[in-house]
């Protein structure tokens, strides 16, 4: 709904008025993104996902042993990833994959591949936000307010719960959406889709199970995506421009060399 400021009053009077002047149209409301699939199937994905591990069980101290572990990489490649991961915005994360792909997915307007994009990210992030309307796991920056974390974080997502890593769910969605994308790279894409949830637990902002969660979610929502028609529609369409982008001459994304360092098996 289109709301109702002080200048838009201000017209209608003049209207009643008698003023024969038309104001000019304003800019039309951007209509809010939907997903594929309807919420009661959004829900009921959302129901298969367990509670977290409770607070001080074997999985929980697991948990935050492994968590501790990631203390290591800061400030080196990995971290330096896992803060570019942080951007899963459509179009923008497209560029995560670059690499994977071999080409830039961010250097021209794809309009099928972000609408593509967006809603399977609607679908994703419903589902993840419903299991966290009933968790209260911390996450590991909270626990530890002195912990690193590589990016900015307000102290609302600091509070916020982090079971399960919707950020893990969104990461894994996309890995399956382009190994359908670019079935010859499906190996290396999953990988990035993956390495986007582990950069969460690098960043201390969730804990690996949170993760583990967030990626078993990911990999169900796209699945039920996938056998929608509408998803199918676009998945077509965007197949066309992902390839142009492949096969477009131009420089690598220069964070390609990196990515091969740390995922040599991936090159």
């Amino acid at each position: 709904m289109t709301p109702v400021g002080g200048a838009t009053l201000a017209v209608a009077a003049l209207l009643l008025a008698g003023c024969l002047t038309t104001p000019p149209p304003g800019p039309t409301p951007m209509a809010e993104p939907v997903g594929y699939l309807p919420f009661t199937t959004v829900d009921g994905l959302a129901a298969t996902v367990g509670p977290a591990p409770a607070p001080g069980s074997a999985r929980d101290q697991a948990d935050r042993a492994d968590s501790d572990a990631y203390r290591t990489l800061e400030g080196g490649d990995r971290w330096l990833m896992a803060t570019a991961h942080a951007e899963l915005r459509p179009p923008l994360a497209a560029q995560q994959f670059d690499c994977a792909l071999g080409g830039r997915m961010t250097v021209r307007p794809m309009p099928a591949l972000t609408r593509l994009m967006t809603r399977l990210q609607v679908d994703t992030v419903t589902a993840g936000t419903i299991v966290r309307t009933r968790s209260d796991r911390p996450r590991p920056a909270a626990v530890d307010p002195q912990r690193r974390v590589c990016l900015r974080l307000t102290e609302a997502g600091r509070a916020s719960p982090s079971w399960p890593s919707t950020a893990a769910a969104v990461g894994t969605a996309y890995g399956e959406m382009f190994a359908d994308l670019a079935p010859d790279r499906a190996e290396a894409v999953r990988r990035i889709g993956r390495e986007i949830g582990v950069s969460r637990a690098v960043c201390a902002l969730d804990w690996p199970g949170d993760v583990a969660a967030g990626q078993s979610l990911g990999h169900s929502v796209y699945a039920a995506v996938a056998e929608t028609p509408a998803f199918r529609h676009d998945l077509e369409a965007a197949r066309a421009e992902v390839s142009l982008a492949r096969t477009a001459a131009g420089p690598e994304s220069p964070g390609c060399a990196a990515e091969r360092r740390l995922f040599p098996s991936d090159g």
